[in-house]
């Protein structure tokens, strides 16, 4: 599902596109964050937004209010090579990453 008409009209108008650092005025409250992608399953009135925190925000948005981009994505950082000291006689040992916040802060 894609965003409502009047929404797609909000977030074009303001030039954000996904990874933007935008400020969403809701009423009084005003939220800061990195625009995230739009699901399929996504509300059509309502943004998500990646706060500093690590943490999703979803913010419905309905008239009178309004987004602002703070300043455009950042481009990928390629990937940092690194290497991996073993000491000899040591087990072999397997991690398994399963994502959120923690593990977002961790890398």
């Amino acid at each position: 599902m894609a965003y409502s008409k009047r929404l797609g009209a909000m977030l074009s108008k303001a030039g954000a596109e996904t990874g933007s650092k935008v400020s969403v005025r809701r009423g009084a409250s005003v939220f800061e964050g990195r625009l995230a992608g739009h699901g399929d399953c996504d509300d059509p009135d309502t943004v998500v937004i990646k706060v500093s925190g690590g943490y999703n925000a979803g913010i419905r948005l309905g008239e009178g209010d309004s987004i602002e981009v703070l300043s455009p994505p950042e481009p990928p950082r390629p990937a940092e090579k690194g290497t991996v000291k073993t000491k000899k006689g040591a087990p072999k040992i397997a991690i398994i990453g399963t994502g959120g916040t923690i593990s977002a802060a961790a890398d």
